[in-house]
């Protein structure tokens, strides 16, 4: 199957005091492959250097790399919203959240 992409979403990071950051200030890339999202962020820094799926199981779509270890969950009902977490300190710790909205080029 071919996969297709949504090439731009709305993007919320977390800023390292614990703030937010800008609403759409970056872009990144989900890609879909037999139904399931991926999301391969190669300008945020701390994720791992393979794609990561995004499901709402997150408990079985866990990827493990280098760089640690990460998971992609939708965060409602409507798989709209979702977060990207590290395994720090025995604990999910939240990387980035965003929702899954198309934009244009020009809106970054």
């Amino acid at each position: 199957m071919k996969p297709s992409m949504l090439q731009i979403w709305k993007y919320l990071m977390l800023t390292p005091v614990g703030g937010r950051s800008q609403p759409d200030s970056h872009m990144s890339t989900i890609f879909v492959i037999d139904g399931t999202h991926y999301i391969a962020d190669v300008g945020f820094g701390d994720l791992p250097l393979q794609a990561i799926p995004l499901t709402e199981d997150a408990e079985h779509n866990v990827v493990q790399d280098v760089t640690g270890t990460f998971r992609a969950v939708f965060i409602d009902e409507a798989h709209k919203q979702f977060e990207v977490q590290k395994w720090e300190n025995d604990a999910w710790d939240t990387k980035y959240e965003s929702d899954i909205s198309p934009r244009t080029i020009d809106m970054f």
